[in-house]
This record gives structure tokens, C-alpha cells and sequence, in this order.
């Protein structure tokens, strides 16, 4: 699952209710005859990049953790950057961007401090109401109530960045938990990746481990790569689904990475 966005019963569960998922599967795993129990690992893309660090943060059966775009920074500054990102890779100008990011901060804010919620009301009111402006005149009247279809539209997005999982990605620090983490650690981002920025992101998970003493850090980005670790042209949002391959040599470098890092 890619961070950012959440939908439907899985918002009420958060990335924090998923660890104790993979922790479970550690333990089972660690109990099968067929398993080398030293040699458990983790790999964990986008959100999952928040969750293999927890893990293996309370887990000493974790023998290495592979991160694929995973953040370094807390959800907001990663929704703050990656909106940024996605309107530039659209080629929206920079005033556009400019007014969209001042806009998400102010979500963000509202998020993690439960405060200016009618401020944000107002802001989705508006832009819910340009939308259905834009809208063909036959879907307009298929609305029925125009200003009820908004005021639905803006309680819809109000519970879903009220919801459990989005305050708690908003929120998060992964620093601590990746400080902590005492095993090899692989991290590999896309260059093109407008969900998770590659630069910023690489530099926070190496200064947490650096924090905590961990060395057995290795990383690569990929320059032609997008989140999902395609061969991309803008890495926008819209070219995932057409895009069918992963980018050379990533599959193969995480083959011999792990034959070069575990043992026993």
C-alpha cells in the first residue's frame, strides 16, 4: 500500500496494528522445521517501510530489513512534499503548487493538533464546489442538491484525515524506531518517485541508524525508477498502470545483497 491514502475498514487500523501483524508471522515462521530462524528477514515497500522498522525494532529474530521507498521523515512532511511532487510531475505551475502546498500544511496541522478544522472545512468546501462547477451540465443535474453533494464530499474527506490510520501516518516519527534498529538495513528508492522523495528520505533513514550505531547501512536510488520501482517518465501517479516491469537490476541487487549480508 502506497503512504498517503487510506480507504474504507482498513483507516481504522493503523501501521502501528499492521507490525503487530508481521511480528506474529515472524514468530510463526520462526517455529516452522523448514525455516532458518536466523535467517528472517523483512522487506517492506512504501508504508511497509515505516512497518519492517518497528518490527525489527522489537523483534531479535529479525536477521535483516530491506526498505523499498520507505519514508524517513514523518507522514506530514511526506504528504507535503509528495503533493508538490505529483502537481509538479502534472506540469502545474508554480503558483498552483505553491497555494496547494501552503493548503496541505494547513491540513496537516489541523491533523496533528485537532485544531483549525473549520479553517479546513472551508478550504475542501470551496474546492469540492469548483470541482462540481467543472462537471458536464447532465452530471451536475444528476447531483441532485449541488450543496448537499459538497457538504457530503467534505465530511467524506474530514473522516478520512480524521481516521485513525491517517492521524497516525500524519504523525509518526520513524526516526526513533529506525535508531533503534540494530540489523543490516538495504534501502532502495526510484529517483522519479513523486510519493516518497528519494533524496530527502535516504538522508533521514541514514542519519537515524547513524544515531543509534548502526553501520551495516547500504542504499541505491534508481534515477529512471517511480514508487513502484518502474522505468518512468515523470513518475506521476497516472503512468503506474501502464508500466509492467521493474527497473534493471533491482530484483538482482537485492538477491546478491542478501546473499552477501545474512548468515547462519
Amino acid at each position: 500500500r502506497g503512504v498517503g491514502g487510506s480507504t474504507g475498514d482498513v483507516a481504522n487500523v493503523t501501521s502501528e496494528d499492521f507490525a503487530g501483524d508481521i511480528a506474529a508471522a515472524v514468530a510463526m515462521l520462526k517455529g516452522r522445521p523448514d525455516i532458518n530462524p536466523k535467517q528472517i528477514g523483512l522487506l517492506g515497500h512504501s508504508e511497509g517501510g515505516i512497518i519492517a522498522p518497528m518490527v525489527a525494532d522489537r523483534s531479535s529474530d529479525v536477521a535483516y530489513v530491506i526498505l523499498l521507498a520507505g519514508p524517513g521523515l514523518s507522514g506530514g512532511q511526506i504528504v507535503v512534499q509528495q503533493l508538490a511532487d505529483i502537481l509538479k510531475a502534472q506540469g502545474q505551475p508554480q503558483a498552483a503548487i505553491d497555494q496547494a502546498v501552503a493548503q496541505q500544511k494547513q491540513v496537516v496541522e489541523a491533523v496533528a493538533t485537532g485544531e483549525g478544522w473549520d479553517a479546513v472545512k472551508t478550504l475542501l468546501r470551496v474546492q469540492a464546489q469548483a470541482q462540481i462547477a467543472a462537471l458536464p451540465a447532465e452530471q451536475r443535474t444528476a447531483l441532485g442538491d449541488e450543496r448537499a453533494a459538497v457538504e457530503k464530499t467534505v465530511q467524506a474527506q474530514v473522516d478520512m484525515m480524521n481516521s485513525p490510520w491517517y492521524r497516525f501516518f500524519i504523525t509518526y516519527d520513524p526516526a526513533p524506531a529506525l535508531s533503534r534498529v540494530k540489523v543490516p538495513v538495504l534501502a532502495l528508492f526510484g529517483g522519479k518517485d513523486v510519493q516518497v522523495a528519494a533524496a530527502p528520505n535516504e538522508r533521514a533513514i541514514k542519519a537515524a541508524l547513524a544515531q543509534g550505531g548502526n553501520t551495516r547501512f547500504t542504499s541505491r536510488i534508481y534515477p529512471g525508477a517511480n514508487h513502484l520501482f518502474q522505468p518512468a517518465t515523470t513518475g506521476g501517479v497516472d503512468e503506474y498502470a501502464k508500466l509492467k516491469v521493474f527497473v534493471p537490476g533491482l530484483l538482482d541487487d537485492m538477491v546478491e545483497w542478501i546473499k552477501g549480508t545474512v548468515k547462519g
